[in-house]
């Protein structure tokens, strides 16, 4: 089964009012002050009080954060790849997280005004109304969308081209994909690693504390990693199942009270670790990246 059948692209889209500016005013004041040049450094303005927008930035977070924990990357851009087994319940939390975020920016606007006569307190001679929209239009500029299409297929291309170019185009499709596939593979398996090195890492020394979340969240990256492995590797379904059966089942008090479960379970999940082994290098040269 191709990436095309078991996945597709999500975009979701989240936006607000501005909420910091560039004040060139102050920036010219300070570094005339300060004798600066003008490569020194910006006054960047702060529009609103914290409060004002808090929950709103809060809220916006935990969805981003949902959104990045059930999709994986797509190449470089604000798409993302949506496993087809985790539509339901992706779509399912957004229709809980809209109306959610939906009665938090009417909150805001209904006490726009004194909003912005907080923010007149707050920056005081700083303070421009005409960096401002009236309550109308601040209400336009909030938005919650999810958008998603069909990953493209190099069947996609039917415009008329000669033989040559038709299959030079569908060979950067599919060296595109085939980057996709890499980066979504690496960032599932940098998911399991990290984990299993919080593992290594406690359970190695005898005597340091550690949460029962140290075992849950490995079971949890376990029973997610069906539907996120959306290329079929057999090597970290294989990988899984080492996982399911030599960590996920420890009981955290049983590793606590006896040094010798502990010592396995650091063995165990190091063997595991020493498995990623080819993904590595290419792991690192993309976070670097």
């Amino acid at each position: 089964m191709s990436l095309h059948d078991k996945a597709l692209l999500i975009d979701l889209t989240l936006t607000s009012v501005t909420t910091n500016r560039i004040d060139q005013a102050v920036t010219a004041d300070v570094l005339y002050q300060h004798s600066a040049n003008k490569d020194a450094g910006r006054w960047i303005s702060r529009l609103w009080p914290k409060a004002a927008l808090e929950g709103i930035v809060s809220h916006d977070g935990a969805t981003g954060r949902a959104h990045r924990e059930m999709t994986l990357p797509w190449l470089d851009n604000s798409k993302r790849i949506l496993p087809t087994a985790k539509f339901d319940d992706y779509m399912a939390h957004m229709r809980t997280r809209r109306p959610e975020r939906a009665a938090l920016v009417k909150s805001f606007i209904d006490n726009y005004q004194f909003w912005l006569g907080e923010a007149a307190a707050m920056r005081q001679a700083l303070f421009k109304s005409a960096e401002y929209p009236d309550a109308h239009t601040a209400a336009a500029r909030f938005s919650f969308k999810v958008e998603a299409e069909p990953i493209p297929h190099r069947d996609d291309f039917r415009i008329r081209l000669s033989a040559g170019d038709l299959t030079e185009m569908q060979g950067v499709l599919d060296d595109r994909l085939a980057a996709a596939e890499r980066i979504a593979r690496n960032d599932l398996v940098a998911r399991i690693v990290e984990p299993l090195v919080r593992i290594v890492d406690r359970l190695s020394d005898p005597d340091a504390k550690f949460q029962d979340s140290l075992i849950g969240n490995i079971r949890t990256i376990a029973d997610s990693i069906p539907a996120l492995n959306v290329t079929d590797d057999p090597a970290i379904e294989d990988i899984r199942l080492r996982i399911l059966t030599g960590l996920a089942t420890l009981d955290p008090d049983s590793l606590r009270e006896s040094r010798s479960d502990r010592s396995r379970a650091a063995t165990e999940a190091n063997a595991i670790l020493a498995s990623f082994a080819p993904w590595m290098e290419p792991i690192s040269q993309a976070t670097a990246a």
